[in-house]
């Protein structure tokens, strides 16, 4: 559990990656202690040792874990509970289409909350709550299937409103974001908040400091006229496409109705037994993809993942193909449909499934970050609604194999989209980023892009350093 103290360290407080090259070399003397080095002209926290994490970080951070851990258990519900609808202990019999609905609900309704999700992920920091929020997410999906397992759709349900209950009540005390209440002129509350969070010896004048020097810069313009400027629109256009690609690919389908396909196939282990090795594949390859994403890079499993998925989809089609011609002798192979998507989600949860939101955060400029956010969480959650609603109905009447194969249609020719047009971000600055990305078909220059872009940027420059020699003030007041 140390990690997610040191996690939600750098939720709270880590905001200042786009400040490089905006601050005066002269006016960071201050910022040099034990906490902070100066690099490239910005201000970089100091990596903290496990010794540092307090009591405090660990319990908030554990109580934010909770949300993300309940709607994973809600997208979950529906494998195990349709599973407990349809036998003889239900009181109302459930239809294919009624089956569609329960399945997609809550990913219609989810959709409003991406316009609201991209400005909160300005809020509490972008890296480590992508990468490490998959782990509490596949916990979720895992505890949903191992309940669904001894328990029906009723008491199933119940759990998770309690755990609803339970964030609620420890939501009411959490602390505000320090980040939030600067913004907010609330210089005092974030000086109470961090001193709380933090151990004695940490330096939170420092923190207070670095925390305002990016939201300085953060007060640039953040619309979505923005992101139709030249210099985003082929950031756009990716992160469309991947987010695309990341739900079309068929993996909520599996993750929705898992207990229903082990079924339909006639697996030899039980269904909900086989939903379980599913959630704790998920769950374990969700961990090593934080891991492996920064030493491989992101091009490589965002490829590799689509490769494995594409075959692995195309195997599946071909074995209920072939159930449906020739039932007898492919019940003495029941257990290929478990061993191919423990393989097709495993190989997701390593690179379709995270890495799009982590390139989403690298591929962007901070003034258009929240915007792009917003919308890419829209375009997850549509796709996420369409493919839950429509799967059960297209598989009663088109077949299960039909849909593998469309599925593995849309990751083969996903893999082909991402080798012409997607960035290797990994070690780059957001200038190499967006230089690479803005030599377009046009012949336009990139770096007269960057030079606009920087133009733009210089403006709140003289701003940044008024608020270092203010700190520097501050700071030499009080040593004295």
């Amino acid at each position: 559990m140390s990690w997610i103290g040191k996690i939600m360290s750098w939720q709270i407080s880590r905001e200042s990656e786009d400040t490089s090259n905006l601050v005066d070399s002269e006016n960071l003397g201050c910022l040099e202690s034990q906490d902070y080095v100066i690099e490239s002209n910005s201000v970089v926290m100091k990596e903290k040792k496990i010794s540092d994490i307090t009591l405090s970080q660990v319990l908030t951070a554990v109580v934010v874990s909770i949300g993300t851990f309940m709607m994973s258990y809600g997208l979950a519900y529906t494998s195990p509970a349709l599973i407990s609808m349809s036998e003889n202990s239900t009181y109302f019999p459930v239809t294919s289409e009624e089956a569609s609905w329960i399945g997609s609900l809550m990913p219609m309704l989810a959709l409003p909350g991406g316009f609201v999700g991209g400005s909160m992920i300005e809020k509490i920091g972008r890296k480590a709550t992508i990468e490490f929020s998959a782990v509490p997410f596949a916990t979720g999906i895992l505890l949903c299937y191992a309940l669904g397992t001894f328990i029906g759709w009723r008491p199933l349900s119940a759990v998770s409103s309690l755990l609803g209950f339970v964030f609620f009540i420890f939501a009411h005390f959490l602390p505000q974001s320090p980040h939030w209440l600067i913004t907010k002129g609330r210089r005092d509350e974030a000086y109470e908040v961090l001193t709380s969070l933090r151990r004695q010896r940490f330096n939170v004048h420092e923190e207070i400091m670095s925390i305002e020097i990016s939201t300085t810069v953060d007060r640039t313009s953040c619309n979505y006229g923005s992101l139709i400027e030249p210099r985003n629109v082929k950031s756009l256009g990716i992160c469309i496409l991947l987010m695309l690609f990341q739900q079309l690919c068929g993996i909520n389908a599996v993750i929705f109705y898992s207990a229903s396909i082990f079924k339909d196939a006639g697996s030899t282990l039980d269904e909900n037994v086989s939903s379980i090795i599913i959630g704790v594949v998920n769950l374990v390859s969700s961990t090593l993809a934080a891991v492996f994403i920064d030493r491989v890079g992101r091009r490589p499993l965002l490829i590799t993942s689509c490769l494995i998925m594409s075959l692995s989809l195309l195997s599946l089609g071909g074995y209920f193909y072939l159930k449906e011609n020739d039932p007898v002798n492919m019940a003495r192979v029941g257990w290929i449909p478990l061993l191919l998507l423990m393989i097709i989600v495993g190989s997701f949860a390593l690179g379709l499934g995270p890495v799009p939101w982590l390139l989403m955060s690298e591929i962007f400029s901070s003034d258009v970050r929240a915007s792009a956010s917003a919308v890419a969480v829209a375009v997850n959650w549509s796709c996420v609604f369409a493919v839950t609603k429509v799967f059960p109905t297209l598989v009663a009447k088109f077949g299960s194999y039909l849909m593998f194969w469309s599925f593995a249609v849309v990751c083969s020719f996903g893999c082909f989209i991402i080798v012409l047009i997607v960035p290797e971000t990994k070690g780059k600055t957001l200038e190499e980023i967006q230089n690479e990305l803005n030599t377009d078909l046009s012949g336009t220059d990139s770096r007269d892009v960057t030079a606009s872009q920087t133009v733009n940027e210089s403006s709140s420059n003289g701003h940044i350093n008024q608020v270092i020699v203010s700190e520097c003030d501050n700071l030499s007041l009080e040593s004295d």
